[in-house]
């Protein structure tokens, strides 16, 4: 998690409208007190949990009220809840939690906060939570944990449809990573899950109120599988991003199949649009995990991946001297430096009357003479004298 402070008119840039009360009043009667029986709260609409407080010596107090909300294409979903001014004494209060369709799963973004957060009129006057979420089912649940104060708070869910990665999600975790293919460009997005809490740290002189925004990313880590075809093959890499944020960067790293090391040459962190090139090192046959992950700032990338073959460095052959009777065979058999390069040796006679060769190797004699049978692979050759009696 990373804190930073900043001023009130940078926490305002990040905070939504404001909800309006009678909005939410209208909806204060619509929730349930199960999950199963949920009543839907429409995106975008105020609904409440609880009610003002009815006199300055009665309370409402509030226990596992909860609404549904259904998200139809994956999009950034804000929570946003606002505990209104009291019109007495006590202070407005509200502890929200936010669940998957088991409605018992708390959702990964708000559980860095203990599973909940609270708002309260008193200390936090908007409380918001920016999530990733995938089409399904989710809910929200509204509890009064603090019984000196009065229940009520009032709760809008928004979304704001995006892209899901090309490479299939979910992907925010090693288990629910894809594969993808060499030579096809991906686009991913990363860093959506905001949390925000505006806190009042200090008031001025002039009644001017300094707040202190916390927030963290949790959908920070987007993963992806490579299968390497066979040992000796590099990884390649080329990213670009883009997008929204302070910072806009992302690091994209190679890791094998078990996370338990790295396999590069180095971590690249992207900052802008520029191609960025990542290259691994050499690898053994198998399954890697491309791990790209972000800071704070909500990023678009792309990449493609490619493998780079050994290089052939140098050819030996079975054979440097071959002696044969005119009418027989014999094989060469070349093998390429280092191990594991990759190349198509291709075979050639000096002169193919006195000794032919074929493309796998096999020498025949043909009249009395001297040749030479050369193997080439990737610039390298190697060669046999062939002499035929």
């Amino acid at each position: 998690m990373r804190t930073t402070t900043l001023s009130l008119v940078a926490a305002l840039a990040v905070a939504l409208t404001p909800l309006s009360a009678p909005g939410a009043q209208a909806a204060a009667d619509a929730y349930s007190n199960t999950a199963a029986t949920a009543v839907v709260a429409p995106l975008g609409q105020p609904v409440a949990f609880g009610a003002p407080q009815p006199n300055a010596t009665e309370k409402t107090n509030v226990a596992n009220q909860w609404y549904k909300f259904t998200i139809e294409t994956p999009s950034l979903v804000t929570i946003s809840a606002t505990a209104p001014a009291p019109a007495y004494d006590s202070a407005n209060t509200m502890s929200v939690t936010a669940y998957y369709a088991d409605a018992t799963t708390i959702l990964p973004d708000l559980s860095g906060q203990g599973g909940y957060f609270r708002v309260a009129s008193d200390t936090m006057p908007t409380d918001q939570r920016l999530l990733k979420l995938m089409p399904g089912d989710y809910y929200v649940n509204g509890s009064n944990t603090i019984t000196s104060q009065n229940g009520y708070a009032v709760l809008t869910v928004t979304a704001q449809p995006t892209a899901a990665d090309t490479g299939g999600e979910p992907n925010d975790s090693p288990d629910s990573a894809k594969f993808v293919q060499f030579g096809t460009t991906y686009t991913g997005n990363i860093g959506y899950a905001v949390n925000y809490i505006s806190i009042p740290v200090s008031t001025p002189p002039d009644s001017s109120t300094i707040y202190s925004v916390t927030y963290s990313t949790h959908d920070r880590d987007d993963y992806y599988l490579v299968k390497i075809p066979q040992d000796n093959y590099k990884l390649k890499g080329v990213f670009t991003v883009a997008g929204s944020g302070t910072p806009n960067s992302v690091t994209a790293q190679f890791e094998t199949s078990s996370r338990t090391s790295l396999v590069y040459e180095g971590i690249q962190t992207l900052s802008d649009a520029t191609p960025v090139t990542m290259t691994s090192t050499f690898l053994k046959k198998g399954t890697y995990i491309l791990h790209i992950t972000s800071g704070t700032a909500v990023t678009e990338y792309t990449f493609q991946l490619t493998v780079v073959k050994t290089p052939v460095k140098a050819i030996k052959l079975s054979k440097t001297k071959l002696t044969l009777k005119k009418g027989k065979s014999a094989t060469l058999k070349a093998t390429v430096k280092p191990r594991g390069a990759t190349a198509t040796v291709k075979w050639s006679s000096s002169n193919s009357k006195i000794a032919k060769v074929n493309s796998k190797g096999k020498v025949t004699a043909k009249k009395k003479g001297k040749a030479y049978i050369y193997a080439k692979a990737d610039g390298k050759s190697a060669k046999c004298k062939v002499t035929v009696k």
